[in-house]
């Protein structure tokens, strides 16, 4: 399923074109700017259709970090489920009641930014295995899309489209994709190795 961040009806608009343009082509240039900001920005900004499991190691015995996840929808709170397998032998038999743990970050605009871990906040350690110990089942992406990923896109559209990287202003050449980066700063996850 392709989750464009924009309409190809936005892409000529910002690209100042009419109907006359080969659909497959938009479709493609559309693609193709939203993998570069993905890729940029370590993460995707679209939501999953449903929810699905996924395992995780713990930081700590207090901290999971997990992939973005929306615990709210339009104001409305979504179903997360928190297991632990504590004997290490792949199955998650302890199912974590909502009141033993906090999302992270724990001052987010809940209804705009994913959370990106659990904090426990009962003193619940979660445990530590060879396999992953913690599994979270919810809704993995953005609840929305942020109007500077949209902006950033269409940047990148344009640039792709019209196959340059440099546009002159008043001031002289500037770099497309550097507008685009600089839109995008605030939302790059940092990834360590």
């Amino acid at each position: 399923m392709t989750n464009y961040y924009l309409t190809t009806h936005e892409l000529r608009t910002y690209l100042g074109q009419d109907d006359a343009i080969d659909l497959p082509l938009l479709d493609m240039t559309l693609l193709a700017a939203e993998q570069w900001v993905n890729n940029y920005c370590n993460r995707r900004f679209y939501l999953d259709a449903a929810a699905s499991a996924r395992v995780y190691f713990p930081l700590n015995s207090y901290t999971v970090f997990t992939d973005d996840f929306a615990p709210y929808l339009d104001a409305t709170p979504t179903t997360i489920t928190v297991k632990t397998d504590d004997d290490d032998d792949g199955v998650f038999e302890t199912t974590l009641p909502a009141s033993s743990y906090a999302l992270y970050p724990l001052n987010r605009n809940s209804s705009l930014r994913p959370a990106t871990g659990i904090v426990s906040v009962d003193g619940t350690a979660f445990p530590a295995n060879s396999r992953g110990s913690v599994q979270v089942t919810a809704r993995w992406g953005w609840p929305e899309v942020p109007q500077a990923v949209k902006a950033a896109t269409a940047f990148v559209a344009v640039d792709l489209f019209r196959g340059t990287e440099t546009r002159l202003d008043e001031f002289g050449p500037v770099r497309i994709r550097d507008n685009a980066k600089t839109l995008l700063a605030a939302y790059r996850k940092l990834v360590v190795v």
